[in-house]
């Protein structure tokens, strides 16, 4: 049981194929990750992700539950579809495991929000296609079925030694 809220690297080492703890479908399962937090053995959880054809909920209302668990553990580095070399895959590796605090009553529980980082990472521009993209954000002229709003781009008669974002 992990004991604070918070970002922590844990390691993978149990993998384990459950029935379904929420889903109720007959094909229906989980796919469970047994983290141990890195710099603290003694906090441990176990990470549920359901494989069944229930949709998410929120941001992800148009996935399947089994879409959102297999994007989740490709995140955390397992390469295609077959689970059946999920262990193999993932076992050993060291994640991020993002623990958060739940109150209820008198007591506070400590869950596993997510695994695998909160995000994707950004995919950064090169200077050359960063200065092409400006170039032509600020060279456009609104139309009037453009987004509504007062334009706030560089005169259409702008040019580019005129541009302060050269």
């Amino acid at each position: 049981m992990y004991t604070e809220a918070g970002t922590f690297m844990s390691k993978i080492t149990e993998v384990v194929f459950a029935e379904a703890k929420f889903a109720k479908g007959t094909f229906d399962f989980d796919v469970c990750l047994h983290v141990v937090r890195s710099n603290d053995p003694a906090q441990t959880d176990w990470w549920r992700g359901e494989m069944s054809q229930n949709y998410g909920k929120g941001n992800f209302a148009s996935l399947t539950q089994a879409e959102i668990t297999m994007q989740t553990l490709h995140k955390i580095g397992f390469d295609g579809d077959d689970l059946t070399q999920l262990e193999s895959q993932v076992m050993g590796k060291e994640i991020p495991v993002a623990i958060k605090a739940k109150e209820d009553g008198d007591n506070i529980y400590y869950n596993i929000w997510y695994i695998g980082g909160g995000g994707s990472a950004p995919v950064a521009l090169d200077g050359g296609e960063l200065k092409s993209r400006l170039n032509a954000m600020l060279s456009h002229q609104p139309q009037k079925d453009d987004v509504a709003g007062p334009a706030t781009s560089a005169p259409a008669t702008a040019t580019a030694d005129e541009n302060p974002f050269h």
